[in-house]
């Protein structure tokens, strides 16, 4: 199980730009999510 976040992300563009740039970067997928009909096509 993972701890409590010590500290709240307030700039995301900036924290997800420095784990790209760290070379190191982690998704967690949902099984919902894995699921979700491709078909769909909607743009993020």
């Amino acid at each position: 199980m993972m701890s409590k976040a010590k500290y709240k992300i307030s700039n995301w563009k900036q924290y997800n730009q420095a784990l790209v740039n760290r070379g190191s970067i982690t998704f967690w997928v949902d099984d919902a999510a894995a699921l979700f009909p491709k078909s769909l096509n909607l743009s993020l």
